[in-house]
Protein backbone atom coordinates (compact mmCIF):
# COMPACT_ATOMS: atom_id res chain seq x y z
CA UNK A 1 0.00 0.00 0.00
CA UNK A 2 1.51 3.72 -1.09
CA UNK A 3 1.77 6.31 1.72
CA UNK A 4 -0.22 9.18 1.36
CA UNK A 5 1.93 12.33 0.31
CA UNK A 6 2.85 14.26 3.01
CA UNK A 7 2.41 17.96 2.88
CA UNK A 8 6.40 18.81 2.73
CA UNK A 9 6.01 16.17 -0.28
CA UNK A 10 3.64 18.15 -1.88
CA UNK A 11 5.46 21.26 -1.34
CA UNK A 12 8.19 19.91 -2.53
CA UNK A 13 11.18 20.38 -0.14
CA UNK A 14 13.42 17.66 0.70
CA UNK A 15 11.89 14.83 2.58
CA UNK A 16 14.50 12.56 4.75
CA UNK A 17 14.66 8.83 3.20
CA UNK A 18 13.87 7.36 6.59
CA UNK A 19 10.47 9.38 6.60
CA UNK A 20 9.23 8.20 3.05
CA UNK A 21 7.43 5.24 4.23
CA UNK A 22 7.16 1.50 2.60
CA UNK A 23 6.20 2.62 -0.89
CA UNK A 24 9.14 3.80 -1.55
CA UNK A 25 11.04 0.83 -0.50
CA UNK A 26 8.83 -1.43 -2.55
CA UNK A 27 9.54 0.04 -5.45
CA UNK A 28 13.12 -0.34 -4.84
CA UNK A 29 12.48 -3.79 -4.51
CA UNK A 30 9.72 -4.12 -7.70
CA UNK A 31 12.87 -4.14 -10.41
CA UNK A 32 14.59 -7.04 -8.52
CA UNK A 33 11.36 -8.79 -7.99
CA UNK A 34 11.00 -8.26 -11.96
CA UNK A 35 13.81 -9.49 -12.71
CA UNK A 36 13.27 -12.42 -10.87
CA UNK A 37 10.02 -13.64 -12.38
CA UNK A 38 11.23 -12.91 -15.69
CA UNK A 39 14.16 -15.34 -14.95
CA UNK A 40 11.63 -17.84 -13.71
CA UNK A 41 9.39 -17.42 -16.52
CA UNK A 42 12.66 -17.78 -19.12
CA UNK A 43 13.48 -21.03 -17.33
CA UNK A 44 9.84 -22.57 -17.25
CA UNK A 45 9.96 -21.47 -20.94
CA UNK A 46 12.92 -23.59 -22.00
CA UNK A 47 12.33 -26.73 -20.38
CA UNK A 48 8.68 -26.76 -21.84
CA UNK A 49 10.77 -25.89 -25.38
CA UNK A 50 12.94 -29.39 -24.63
CA UNK A 51 9.88 -31.58 -24.35
CA UNK A 52 7.95 -29.64 -27.14
CA UNK A 53 8.86 -32.23 -30.08
CA UNK A 54 7.82 -35.23 -28.08
CA UNK A 55 4.49 -33.45 -26.87
CA UNK A 56 3.49 -32.13 -30.02
CA UNK A 57 3.02 -35.84 -31.50
CA UNK A 58 1.53 -36.90 -28.74
CA UNK A 59 -0.90 -34.47 -28.64
CA UNK A 60 -1.42 -34.58 -32.74
CA UNK A 61 -2.26 -38.35 -30.78
CA UNK A 62 -4.80 -36.96 -28.50
CA UNK A 63 -6.67 -34.72 -30.60
CA UNK A 64 -7.01 -37.12 -33.90
CA UNK A 65 -7.61 -40.29 -31.38
CA UNK A 66 -11.43 -40.65 -31.99
CA UNK A 67 -11.57 -40.14 -34.97
CA UNK A 68 -8.24 -41.96 -36.08
CA UNK A 69 -10.00 -44.86 -33.89
CA UNK A 70 -13.60 -44.28 -35.70
CA UNK A 71 -11.52 -44.32 -39.20
CA UNK A 72 -9.69 -47.80 -37.77
CA UNK A 73 -12.76 -50.03 -37.17
CA UNK A 74 -14.37 -48.55 -40.60
CA UNK A 75 -11.65 -49.21 -42.74
CA UNK A 76 -11.29 -52.70 -40.58
CA UNK A 77 -15.36 -53.42 -40.97
CA UNK A 78 -15.06 -52.90 -44.72
CA UNK A 79 -11.86 -55.34 -45.15
CA UNK A 80 -13.28 -58.16 -43.48
CA UNK A 81 -16.66 -57.67 -45.48
CA UNK A 82 -14.26 -58.12 -48.11
CA UNK A 83 -12.57 -60.86 -47.09
CA UNK A 84 -15.71 -62.55 -46.88
CA UNK A 85 -17.12 -61.96 -50.02
CA UNK A 86 -14.11 -62.95 -51.81
CA UNK A 87 -13.80 -66.67 -49.74
CA UNK A 88 -17.86 -66.56 -51.30
CA UNK A 89 -17.92 -69.38 -54.20
CA UNK A 90 -21.18 -69.83 -56.42
CA UNK A 91 -23.47 -72.76 -55.60
CA UNK A 92 -24.83 -74.56 -58.90
CA UNK A 93 -28.64 -75.39 -58.50
CA UNK A 94 -29.43 -79.19 -58.04
CA UNK A 95 -28.38 -81.59 -61.23
CA UNK A 96 -30.77 -84.21 -62.17
CA UNK A 97 -30.16 -87.20 -60.94
CA UNK A 98 -29.92 -89.76 -63.64
CA UNK A 99 -32.68 -93.01 -64.37
CA UNK A 100 -31.82 -95.69 -61.80
CA UNK A 101 -30.46 -98.87 -63.79
CA UNK A 102 -32.09 -101.44 -61.63
CA UNK A 103 -35.63 -99.24 -61.58
CA UNK A 104 -35.02 -99.01 -65.10
CA UNK A 105 -35.07 -103.01 -65.77
CA UNK A 106 -38.53 -103.01 -64.94
CA UNK A 107 -40.23 -100.79 -67.44
CA UNK A 108 -40.88 -101.46 -71.10
CA UNK A 109 -38.15 -100.70 -73.66
CA UNK A 110 -40.59 -97.55 -74.61
CA UNK A 111 -40.76 -95.92 -71.22
CA UNK A 112 -37.02 -96.40 -70.62
CA UNK A 113 -36.43 -94.49 -73.73
CA UNK A 114 -38.96 -91.80 -72.91
CA UNK A 115 -37.43 -92.00 -69.28
CA UNK A 116 -33.45 -91.03 -70.73
CA UNK A 117 -35.58 -88.20 -73.37
CA UNK A 118 -36.81 -86.76 -70.15
CA UNK A 119 -33.56 -86.86 -68.30
CA UNK A 120 -31.92 -85.30 -71.09
CA UNK A 121 -34.02 -82.48 -71.60
CA UNK A 122 -33.94 -81.81 -68.12
CA UNK A 123 -30.11 -81.80 -67.77
CA UNK A 124 -30.04 -79.82 -71.07
CA UNK A 125 -32.22 -77.28 -69.06
CA UNK A 126 -30.32 -77.57 -66.12
CA UNK A 127 -26.82 -76.46 -67.77
CA UNK A 128 -28.50 -73.59 -69.10
CA UNK A 129 -30.16 -72.51 -65.85
CA UNK A 130 -26.49 -73.09 -64.12
CA UNK A 131 -24.58 -71.06 -67.01
CA UNK A 132 -27.04 -68.55 -66.82
CA UNK A 133 -27.07 -68.35 -62.81
CA UNK A 134 -23.15 -68.26 -62.73
CA UNK A 135 -23.27 -65.28 -64.96
CA UNK A 136 -25.51 -63.00 -63.02
CA UNK A 137 -24.02 -64.36 -59.45
CA UNK A 138 -20.87 -63.70 -61.36
CA UNK A 139 -21.71 -59.95 -62.81
CA UNK A 140 -23.08 -59.30 -59.12
CA UNK A 141 -20.15 -60.20 -56.96
CA UNK A 142 -17.66 -58.24 -59.38
CA UNK A 143 -19.53 -55.40 -58.81
CA UNK A 144 -20.31 -55.98 -55.00
CA UNK A 145 -16.22 -56.52 -55.00
CA UNK A 146 -15.60 -54.01 -56.74
CA UNK A 147 -17.75 -51.23 -54.66
CA UNK A 148 -16.11 -52.58 -51.73
CA UNK A 149 -12.08 -52.36 -53.02
CA UNK A 150 -13.43 -48.75 -54.00
CA UNK A 151 -14.56 -48.21 -50.37
CA UNK A 152 -11.23 -49.43 -49.05
CA UNK A 153 -9.42 -46.97 -51.20
CA UNK A 154 -11.43 -43.79 -49.85
CA UNK A 155 -11.37 -45.08 -46.51
CA UNK A 156 -7.56 -45.78 -46.34
CA UNK A 157 -6.45 -42.31 -47.86
CA UNK A 158 -9.29 -40.56 -45.53
CA UNK A 159 -6.67 -42.37 -42.81
CA UNK A 160 -3.47 -41.93 -44.79
CA UNK A 161 -4.41 -38.35 -43.74
CA UNK A 162 -4.24 -38.55 -40.25
CA UNK A 163 -1.45 -41.03 -40.18
CA UNK A 164 0.27 -42.13 -43.70
CA UNK A 165 1.84 -45.69 -41.57
CA UNK A 166 -1.44 -46.66 -41.07
CA UNK A 167 -2.19 -48.35 -43.96
CA UNK A 168 -0.07 -50.57 -46.06
CA UNK A 169 0.33 -53.02 -49.31
CA UNK A 170 0.04 -56.36 -48.50
CA UNK A 171 2.96 -58.03 -49.91
CA UNK A 172 1.03 -61.21 -50.99
CA UNK A 173 -1.54 -59.85 -52.65
CA UNK A 174 -0.64 -57.45 -55.08
CA UNK A 175 -2.84 -54.16 -55.36
CA UNK A 176 -4.89 -54.91 -51.60
CA UNK A 177 -4.54 -52.83 -48.22
CA UNK A 178 -4.23 -53.70 -44.63
CA UNK A 179 -4.18 -51.87 -41.51
CA UNK A 180 -0.43 -51.44 -39.96
CA UNK A 181 -0.78 -53.26 -36.47
CA UNK A 182 2.43 -51.44 -34.70
CA UNK A 183 0.88 -47.94 -36.27
CA UNK A 184 -2.72 -48.68 -35.28
CA UNK A 185 -1.70 -49.99 -31.65
CA UNK A 186 0.43 -46.73 -30.90
CA UNK A 187 -1.97 -44.48 -32.28
CA UNK A 188 -5.37 -46.03 -30.74
CA UNK A 189 -3.80 -45.88 -27.37
CA UNK A 190 -1.83 -42.84 -27.59
CA UNK A 191 0.52 -43.83 -24.99
CA UNK A 192 2.85 -41.01 -24.16
CA UNK A 193 5.64 -43.79 -23.41
CA UNK A 194 4.92 -44.72 -27.15
CA UNK A 195 5.89 -41.11 -28.04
Amino acid sequence: MLAAPSQAQQLGQQVPRERLGMGTMMRRELPWRGFALLTLLGLLWGCQANRNPQSKELAECLDDQSQFAAQVDGLESTLKTLAELEKERFIPPAKPTPIDPDLAERYTQEDRELDEQRYQQSLLAWEQLHTERYRLWLVDHTQRERALELQVERQAKALKQLNPEAVERTPTKPGSLRLNPEVVEKYSRCDPQAF
